[in-house]
């Protein structure tokens, strides 16, 4: 797992460009949302690698971050029109 240094700083550039993209040609709010949600976990889960080892960052850090994809997996299914998806395990 990067965290946002001089290593992550391509992870960092990445997500944000990924997330400007996202908002740009995103119709729904809820999309959005999950969109916003997604970020988030992810720069709390780098936040927390500045400081611990993988092994040591909390697995209902890990569980909220996979929960927030598949939040926003489902917001772009159901913005193009396509059924959602169970997570997969």
């Amino acid at each position: 797992m990067p965290f946002f240094d001089e290593t992550g700083r391509p992870y960092k550039e990445a997500l944000e460009a990924g997330f400007t993209a996202m908002r740009l040609v995103s119709e729904r709010a809820e999309t959005v949302r999950a969109g916003v949600s997604l970020v988030n976990w992810a720069r709390e889960v780098a936040a927390a690698r500045a400081t611990l080892s993988e092994a040591d960052i909390s697995s209902a850090t890990f569980e909220s971050l996979w929960t927030a994809e598949q939040d926003f997996i489902n917001a772009v299914r159901v913005e193009l029109g396509l059924a959602t998806m169970a997570r997969q395990p």
